[in-house]
């Protein structure tokens, strides 16, 4: 597992991936609390 991240450090598909989780996080959170939403 570690060899194939040594391998592909930047790969693109593992960039989007990263960036699909981080914006369901975003969402996650600001379901989570009304106010942060309202203040975006």
């Amino acid at each position: 597992m570690r060899d194939m991240l040594v391998r592909q450090p930047a790969s693109p598909g593992r960039r989007e991936l990263s960036v699909f989780l981080w914006k369901e996080r975003v969402r996650e959170i600001a379901t989570k609390g009304g106010k942060l939403l309202v203040a975006f």
